[in-house]
């Protein structure tokens, strides 16, 4: 019975052993949330394109039944990165997430369909394809085992089919991108009725489609960890990238909250002109992330 009992206590000792070089102390294995990091929903509430069908063509909608709009860049989800000692386990479906920031709040919503009034055609279903997209962007099928979508390569570096078949249901994707990355992000996808098998838009005698597709896009922020005057694509840096977003605005004249000529409008005087390009000016080449220590970079906070 002596022997027995050693033999259990060196067999346990060693299991701890394997458990605790596996895993660094302090580490916690979590699951992925929808605000990126740690945040739920309390902190990072769903966001809902509701697809709709009215017998002519798919319509992507707001809750309030109007086309779904582009957010102004402050409103856009944040994708957050695990803060250590957190980690994803990397025998999970989810470890395709590992050192890189995410978000799943964007769902695709049936909420508005109408089958008894507006029933689709025989042997078709509502597809959504990339039209165009950030390079670094990668999305994920969250609801099955993290599949790779909308070109995102697979694990031997395969990349994904550009379309995918929605079954109606309530879909979050996880919209990804490496923890190293910061800036602005985005994606337009075009929502519309096809072949249930091949996803092939049914088309007229002139070779036409016969449903009306909606073009959408949505929009993500990996924001620089620093605030910096100037800084408009969040990238911790002022530089070309940011006169190219102030010259696509420039002497715009009707800036207003939230969207303020697509954050150009820095003063927040209603126009843009040489009061925000000095903004730019006095900034320029700062970067952040090289020398925090600059007085123009200050702590963001709330990431």
């Amino acid at each position: 019975m002596s022997e027995n009992r050693n033999d259990l206590l060196i067999a346990l000792c060693g299991t701890l052993l394997v458990l605790a070089v596996a895993m660094p102390a302090g580490a916690a294995y979590v699951r992925p949330k929808i605000g990126g990091a740690q945040l739920g929903h309390m902190q990072a509430p769903m966001i809902m394109p509701d697809i709709f069908f009215d017998g002519v063509g798919m319509r992507v909608l707001n809750a309030d039944g109007q086309p779904w709009p582009v957010f102004p860049w402050s409103q856009a989800p944040v994708l957050r990165p695990l803060v250590p000692p957190d980690e994803f386990d990397p025998n999970e479906p989810w470890a395709v997430l590992i050192g890189k920031a995410y978000n799943f709040q964007y769902g695709w919503d049936s909420a508005l369909l109408d089958p008894v009034t507006y029933p689709f055609p025989p042997n078709t279903a509502v597809w959504i394809r990339v039209m165009d997209q950030s390079d670094e962007l990668e999305t994920y099928f969250k609801d099955s085992l993290y599949a790779p979508l909308f070109g995102t390569p697979d694990a031997q570096g395969n990349p994904s089919p550009d379309i995918w078949m929605w079954d109606l249901r309530m879909r979050h994707n996880t919209s990804a991108v490496p923890d190293t990355f910061y800036g602005r992000l985005w994606a337009t996808y075009e929502v519309y009725l096809g072949d249930a098998a091949t996803g092939d838009e049914p088309l007229d005698g002139q070779g036409q489609p016969l449903y009306e597709a909606s073009i959408v896009t949505l929009r993500w922020l990996r924001p620089c960890p620093y605030v910096l005057m100037g800084d408009l694509n969040y990238d911790c840096i002022v530089d070309f990238t940011d006169y190219s977003i102030l010259a696509g605005q420039w002497l715009e004249e009707s800036c207003a909250h939230p969207y303020w000529c697509d954050e150009c409008d820095m003063d927040q005087a209603g126009g843009v002109n040489v009061v925000d390009l000095g903004c730019l000016a006095e900034n320029w080449l700062v970067d952040c992330l090289a020398t925090p220590e600059n007085p123009a970079c200050t702590p963001r906070s709330g990431l």
